[in-house]
């Protein structure tokens, strides 16, 4: 009896800068599919030198694609779909070598030209943030539409500088003024918005002009160069407009700047409008006003809960709140002092990511972005070899099937166990983050997992994406002691996420999960990387091949 060895057979087909496909044959290659590498999928080419003009076409500038196909004679071969990242020519070994890569490498090198905010509006799943940074990257990029998903937590301790604020008992430090004309003035106990039953009700008369309602400076401190938000519910009758207008004096009460805010026409309906600026040099306190903009229309202009605080970078936190905004499972809103002199203070009860975290900066390329607010919700981000971007929970995904290695496959083997090494196994995980955030002010934060002894450390100098990264880090490291390095026949259908079985001469057999594949070629041979290898005892359930449906009797039988 005889085994029947197919013959491996691959292909390198490069589209030139016309669309036009060039075919370089059967070159030397490895390829390489990594869960723990970005990109995940790479290919190293090496052909013999081609002619000049052929050469000169293949320009990794211009964007090109490439598939490499692997397999053996008569099968189905495996299709790679790669981009072209290097080409380098040896004119003296007579050789070209590409480089290629799925998509993280298009995600790696794209970076913005100015600040990107549009992240916020997706902040409530992660999927949709990444979406949305994928189709700036490369419009048409798809995202497996099934999967793990989390909010980004935004989450910062905040004062809202406005006392009084949606008018709870009385209408104390509620006032108004006019150039021309009058207005009466009073506070209502209901008919405000959802948020506050009670509002301040201002009546001008007709053809008043200058008219605004205001509160009075001495109630805003505020230190130069900080940015502020200032926010309220307004409500006006239909045609009537108004604006947020705020007011910020020096020491010596001197108007040093005024800020105009969109003018709205709210229609007879309770509308939210704010406006955001930052203090001048010689800011010291200011005046918020809300101004009805030109000649009184209609007779009734209606405002509550005024909320005047420092913004801390998320453009989407606009809602007005004071201490009697209800309690949430992340924010408890309580007041510094007496009820109707004091200011309101907004708490974090959980631990969530740095208000600015998702600002996508100039200069830092989407991949970086992107990585810590994945890592953080606990997922991975990564681009298979058909360009299908998945989003995945790294502590459950598998890949189908299992790749079984013995003497009888492999043809290289080591086995290491060690203990003083942190990047390969670990106690505990420390995160070091450093930022300057979007105030222009220096933040650090720490994200810390497992337990003292060895700890392995890593500084990222990003905007704190809220805790996760460190228990990631820690769960892909812990049960990592012992790595087996194995080199076998190649199984062309092998992948990263199966489950592996590892028999080497003189160990315990090894059960874990396939992290990394390399194939060599022409020497159809494959490098297997392994994770979470854990020891197989002979006559153990673990031993057992298949599945529990496969199995027949009951437990106390096996």
């Amino acid at each position: 009896m005889s085994t029947i060895l197919r013959r491996p057979v691959w292909s390198v087909t490069v589209d030139d800068e016309h669309g036009d496909p060039l075919t370089l044959g059967s070159p030397d290659m490895t390829v390489t599919l990594d869960s723990g590498a970005v990109p995940y999928g790479q290919a190293d080419v090496v052909v013999p030198l081609i002619s000049p003009d052929t050469i000169e076409v293949l320009n990794p500038l211009d964007g090109l694609r490439a598939v490499v196909q692997i397999g053996a004679q008569g099968g189905t071969p495996r299709t790679l779909d790669l981009s072209l990242r290097r080409r380098h020519v040896d004119h003296v070994a007579r050789t070209m070598r590409l480089s290629l890569a799925t998509d993280e490498a298009l995600a790696q090198a794209y970076k913005p030209l100015a600040d990107d905010l549009t992240p916020y509006v997706h902040k409530a799943s992660v999927r949709a943030v990444v979406a949305y940074v994928l189709g700036v990257v490369a419009p048409g990029a798809v995202l497996a539409p099934s999967g793990p998903d989390a909010a980004v937590k935004l989450l910062a301790d905040s004062v809202n500088l406005c006392a009084n604020p949606r008018l709870f008992s009385d209408a104390a430090g509620w006032q108004t003024t006019w150039t021309s004309g009058s207005i009466t003035s009073n506070r209502e106990a209901s008919g405000g918005p959802a948020d506050s039953a009670t509002y301040f009700r201002a009546v001008p008369a007709a053809g008043t002009t200058g008219g605004y309602i205001y509160r009075h400076e001495n109630e805003f401190p505020l230190t130069p160069g900080k940015e502020y938000i200032f926010t309220v519910w307004a409500f006006a009758q239909a045609g009537q407009q108004v604006r947020l207008e705020p007011w910020i004096f020096n020491a010596g009460g001197t108007v040093v700047q005024t800020v105009a805010g969109d003018t709205i026409t709210p229609g007879g309906s309770w509308v939210k409008t704010h406006v955001r600026f930052v203090a001048s040099p010689t800011a010291a306190r200011m005046r918020p006003r809300l101004v009805i903009v030109g000649p009184a229309i209609y007779s009734t202009v209606g405002t509550t809960l005024w909320r005047v605080s420092e913004y801390l970078g998320d453009p989407t936190d606009t809602d007005p709140w004071d201490a009697w905004t209800a309690d949430t499972s992340d924010y408890d809103y309580t007041l510094s002092g007496a009820a109707g002199s004091s200011t309101s203070v907004r708490t974090a009860l959980t631990a969530g990511a740095s208000p600015d975290a998702l600002t996508w900066r100039a200069g830092v390329s989407a991949w970086e972005f992107l990585e810590t607010i994945v890592t953080a919700a606990g997922l991975r981000l990564y681009c298979d070899e058909a360009r299908l971007w998945h989003l995945v929970d790294p502590a459950v995904f598998t890949a189908p099937g299992l790749l079984s290695l013995s003497p009888l496959t492999s043809v290289e083997g080591s086995d290491t166990i060690t203990a003083d090494d942190a990047d390969l196994s670990c106690d505990g995980v420390v995160v070091l983050y450093s930022w300057t955030d979007t105030t222009g002010i220096a933040r650090t934060a720490t994200d810390t997992a497992g337990t003292p002894g060895r700890v392995y450390t890593l500084t990222l100098n990003r905007p704190y994406p809220g805790p996760g990264i460190a228990a990631a880090i820690l769960s892909r490291r812990q049960g990592q002691g012992r790595t087996q390095d194995v080199v076998a026949l190649a199984r062309w259908d092998a992948a990263p996420g199966q489950s592996a079985t590892i028999s080497l001469p003189g160990t315990i057999t090894q059960a874990g999960r396939v992290t990394s594949i390399e194939w060599t070629l022409p020497a159809a041979l494959m490098r297997v990387g392994t994770v979470g290898l854990t020891d197989i005892i002979p006559g153990s359930i673990a031993a057992l091949t298949g599945t529990i449906d496969d199995l027949t009797g009951t437990i106390d039988s096996l």
